[in-house]
């Protein structure tokens, strides 16, 4: 029996043992708000090994026990559509016949926020290639995301501070726009005998803003549908680099690539991307064009974010 039998045969046996047990239980996961408020029942090991966010979820001990001992993850602010109508249904409600959902693929990217084609292009950005890439060069693992960890410069510096080679990604409240910067050092703070402020110099430092579109995880985030599309995934992805918005460290000024403070988050520049003590409280973040070439935003005012993400970027 090669590989590909045993893995079909293992996925029937599988679905059926599924299909036998519906009251055999151990996550209970409820979605979204009244009155799109949903519940779902699942298998912790089937949402490990198919989705990474419930993976990472389970990983890091962020879910609670009901007093069943059954875990449960409450997620407001996510539409039950959002993830699951194609990826966890069946799982999640295996009484739904199979033929009434597409086949389930695995993500190449734990993300909310940023899809396979942004990935691809922030390669480019990283590489500076003068040709773009068909497919992301470079593996990014995720550190921190803002709805699962918190949104405060504390957690910030406690859990990532001397993480190097790192993108910071993040959805602006309100108007839905990604922005975010790349930083080949770390933003510790490691002058312990004084705790002001200090600039670091960086000349492979950037940040970018991406234009607002639908955030779904749809088949577009997978390595399969970008293999069986190529042609479709490079015209998305010139489209999108035409749309986003790249600025890099100003060569003149160099020497203030970052402000680096313990009491904010990352700090591109001293305003070009500024993330202040509470990251979702409003006015907090701003971007004002002053030590990096371009703006990558027009409007100076400030606001805060609804989710923000930061990778460490590794070779591949």
């Amino acid at each position: 029996m090669d590989d590909i039998e045993l893995i079909t045969k293992f996925s029937e046996k599988l679905g059926k043992l599924l299909d036998d047990d519906v009251n055999d239980y151990n996550v209970k996961l409820i979605i979204g708000q009244e009155p799109n408020k949903r519940l779902f029942k699942a298998h912790l090991y089937i949402l490990r090994v198919i989705c990474p966010y419930f993976h990472t979820a389970f990983k890091r001990g962020w879910c609670k026990k009901d007093d069943d001992g059954s875990f449960f993850i409450e997620k407001p602010n996510i539409k039950p559509e959002d993830i699951y109508e194609q990826t966890l249904w069946y799982y999640i409600n295996p009484t739904l016949s199979r033929k009434q959902l597409a086949p389930i693929r695995t993500g190449l990217f734990d993300s909310a926020l940023l899809k396979l084609k942004h990935f691809s292009l922030i390669c480019n950005w990283i590489n500076k290639s003068s040709e773009l890439y068909s497919y992301p060069t470079l593996r990014f693992e995720l550190k921190i995301r803002g709805t699962l960890d918190g949104f405060t410069a504390d957690i910030f510096h406690n859990k990532f501070e001397r993480l190097e080679n790192t993108i910071v990604v993040m959805r602006i409240k309100d108007t839905g726009e990604l922005i975010g910067g790349y930083n080949p050092w770390s933003f510790e703070h490691d002058r312990w005998r004084d705790s002001s402020d200090f600039w670091r110099y960086e000349q492979s430092s950037f940040i970018f803003s991406f234009p607002r579109e639908s955030i779904s995880l749809t088949n577009k985030n997978n390595l399969s549908w970008m293999k069986h599309n190529k042609i479709n995934f490079k015209m998305e992805l010139k489209n999108l680099e035409s749309k986003s918005k790249l600025s890099r460290i100003d060569p003149n000024h160099t020497s203030k690539a970052f402000c680096i403070s313990r009491d904010t988050g990352p700090q591109f520049g001293k305003t070009d991307l500024f993330m202040g003590k509470i990251f979702n409280s409003p006015l907090n973040c701003s971007c004002i064009q002053q030590y990096y070439m371009d703006k990558i935003r027009d409007d100076e005012s400030g606001f805060c974010v609804d989710e923000y993400e930061i990778f460490q970027i590794f070779k591949k």
